[in-house]
Formats: C-alpha cells, sequence, structure tokens
C-alpha cells in the first residue's frame, strides 16, 4: 500500500482504531526501501509512523486503514512535503502533483480532469497510440528478421516516450527542444487552424490561457511547463515499468500468458490490428497484483485468473490495491495510462510468441529489483520474439 508524508506533528495526527497498530521511531530501511517497509508492517501492523529526516512519514498497509485515511481523513493528507528540489523544478510549485492543497491546486486539478486527460481528450490521442505500437511492432520484427534477441526494456521507455511527447508536444521525444512552448505560442499567433482532435496538450494549456476560463487562476507561462513536465514524468516511467513486469511475470508463467494468447486471438480473429474497441468491449486481461494476505490468496504469486469475473475496482474505490491512489490527490491520469498498457500488452501477445535467449528456464529468470522512484528490473527484459 501507498504512504504518504506528513506535514502536521505527530500529536495533531487523526487517531485510527485498528488491531495491531505500532509507531516505531527511525527504523532500519535497506537499499530496497519498499520491500523493508512491507516486512516492517508484517513485523508491527498496518500504522506505522516513521520519521525520515524531518518528514513524519505515516506507512499505511492494510486496506481498512487506507480506506479511513483517504474517506475520513482524506483532507488532513492532502499536502505534500515541502522540498528545495523539486520546487525548483516545478517553478515553485505551479505543477498539480505537489502543489500546495488550495485554491490554485483545485483549479488545475480541474483542467486536467476536465480538459486535459479526460476520456474524450484520451480518444482523441488515439491515432498517435496506434502508431507509436505499430512501430514497436515493427521494430520487434525487424529483430526476427536478424536473429537478434530484443531488449524490452529499451522498447518499453522509447515507446512511452514518444507516445507521451507526441501527446504533450506534437512531436517525438527525439524532435523536442526547450522552445516547445514558445513555437506553440507561435503558431497560434499566426492563425494556424489546428482541429480539435489534433491538439496536443500545450496546444490545450495556451487555449486556456487565451480566454481565460480559469477565473480567478492566471494560467502563467510557468503553470504551462510544470503541468506539462508532471505529464511527462508521471507518464512515461510508471507506464514502461508496468509494462516490463508484467511481460516478466507473463514470460515467467508460459501458462497464463498462453491462455491471454488465446484468449486475444480468438476475440480479434483475422483483423491485422487489435484495436481500442476490442480492449474495451470484450478482453478480460488483468492488470495487477496486490500483496496484502488478508486481502488475497497467495498474494506473492501471479495469478490473474484471481481478478476474472471479479467486481473489483482497482481506479481507487476498492482500498485492497489502489494503483492509482484515491481521494484528492488521486491519478487524474488512470484512463489515459490504461489505454496504453492494455493495447501495448495486448498487440505483443497476439503478434508474437515469447521466449527467453539460449538455454534460460523461465524459472530461472532473474527478476531482481532496482530502487528508485519505481521500482525497475535490476537487468534489462532480453527476450525473443517469434512472429505469429
Amino acid at each position: 500500500m501507498p504512504f504518504r508524508h506528513l506535514q502536521n506533528k505527530p500529536q495533531k495526527l487523526p487517531t485510527f482504531t485498528t488491531e495491531a497498530s505500532s509507531y516505531r521511531q527511525s527504523p532500519s530501511i535497506k537499499s530496497l526501501p519498499h520491500r523493508s517497509l512491507h516486512s516492517m508492517a508484517q513485523r508491527h501492523g498496518p500504522l506505522i509512523l516513521l520519521h525520515l529526516g524531518l518528514a513524519p512519514t505515516l506507512l499505511v498497509s492494510s486496506a481498512d486503514c487506507a480506506k479511513e485515511i483517504f474517506k475520513t481523513h482524506d483532507i488532513i493528507f492532502a499536502n505534500r512535503p515541502d522540498s528545495s528540489i523539486p520546487r525548483r523544478l516545478l517553478y515553485d510549485y505551479k505543477d498539480v502533483s505537489l502543489a500546495p492543497y488550495g485554491e490554485y491546486w483545485r483549479q488545475m486539478r480541474s483542467i486536467c480532469v476536465l480538459q486535459l486527460l479526460s476520456l474524450k481528450r484520451v480518444q482523441s490521442f488515439r491515432f498517435i497510440r496506434q502508431e507509436e505500437i505499430n512501430l514497436m511492432i515493427e521494430k520487434i520484427n525487424q529483430s526476427y528478421s536478424s536473429s537478434s534477441t530484443i531488449d524490452l526494456s529499451e522498447v518499453f521507455p522509447s515507446l512511452t516516450n514518444d507516445i507521451v511527447c507526441r501527446v504533450a508536444f506534437g512531436r517525438r521525444y527525439a524532435e523536442c527542444e526547450d522552445r516547445i512552448v514558445d513555437d506553440h505560442m507561435k503558431r497560434q499567433s499566426e492563425g494556424v487552424d489546428i482541429s480539435e482532435d489534433q491538439k496536443d496538450i500545450v496546444d490545450v494549456l495556451l487555449q486556456i490561457q487565451k480566454e481565460s476560463v480559469t477565473n480567478s487562476i492566471s494560467l502563467s507561462r510557468e503553470s504551462i511547463k510544470a503541468v506539462v513536465l508532471d505529464m511527462f514524468a508521471a507518464g512515461t516511467d510508471t507506464i514502461h515499468i508496468s509494462l516490463e513486469w508484467t511481460m516478466t511475470e507473463l514470460i515467467r508463467h508460459p501458462q497464463v500468458m498462453k491462455e491471454a494468447q488465446d484468449e486475444i486471438r480468438r476475440i480479434v480473429g483475422s483483423k491485422p490490428d487489435i484495436t481500442e474497441d476490442d480492449l474495451e468491449n470484450q478482453l478480460k486481461m488483468s492488470r495487477f497484483k496486490g500483496r496484502d494476505p488478508k486481502s488475497w490468496k497467495e498474494p506473492e504469486e501471479f495469478r490473474p485468473e484471481r481478478f476474472l469475473n471479479s467486481s473489483i475496482d482497482f481506479k481507487g474505490h476498492d482500498f485492497r490495491f489502489i494503483p492509482f491512489g484515491e481521494g484528492r490527490r488521486g491519478c487524474p491520469g488512470a484512463t489515459f495510462a490504461l489505454v496504453i498498457i492494455e493495447l501495448v500488452l495486448a498487440s505483443l501477445l497476439r503478434k508474437f510468441d515469447w521466449a527467453l535467449p539460449g538455454e534460460t528456464r523461465a524459472e530461472d529468470m532473474d527478476v531482481t529489483e532496482s530502487w528508485g522512484l519505481s521500482v525497475h528490473r535490476k537487468l534489462p527484459l532480453v527476450v525473443v520474439a517469434t512472429p505469429y
């Protein structure tokens, strides 16, 4: 379960009535903090107060505690800890993810939810996703033609960077420069006509700035740059890591992969490409794995079938797992991320059969983690792809 930093003094923390709650000061956190925190929760209970430097931090590791925080005490946990580095990177917190809770944050989040990442806007980026995924498929086909392996740990970041850059800036990652906002402003001042479904995120933000639809909040140039930086930072690393780990688990579990492939290939049939309509209307692929033994049987095992015919809402309303957060600070980009993840996975499973190179067996696959802002594989995911 995720944990939230607190700006309140420890004695002002809300009181939670939970079983086996424990508070410990200055615990030892090792090289993989998420594993250390998980072990601490198993030893000391689902609610632990940590002191990370000067920042009191609440570790929450049960669905009941998470529900209590997000539903009952959400406003107390709505702020982020202040830090000089993100403050500078995000133009004095002019973004959405780390902006202090208040009127400015509410206005900027509203812009993201209603205009930048709405279902209609996400659907307007459909042709970008399809083009970039087709280019990825072509690259993988070339690896087969040249009898070489393919490094998915390179393919996935390249794919997500290009999708997000095209969505945000109107150009691929390699084409991006520091003059993006200036170029868009020049295009608007010259009266270049851009249809609604061809506008990128910078176009939309500049239009909002021009029309002053934010009323009490002036959308400054710094605000535009900070929001776009949020989109890029939140929309690249997390997506490609999800793809990387999902493919890792599928390759480690060949029977699960075969079942998913059979389902996809049966539904799509002889169509040249799988579409987002196929995903929305028919596919039942499961997406995530929880670790709480009170919520899942064999929580450390990759068993996506546990989610088939399930009513569990993974977008935040079911607190057994909350990959996109919940409450006021829940991720507004869930729809944007999911459609990419599902379309990429479905395309890869439909188009190719997957194996490890050489004599490496699935059960011997190295799944060592590497710590960062997100949890990467320590070693690259190098595989052999055979066109189906």
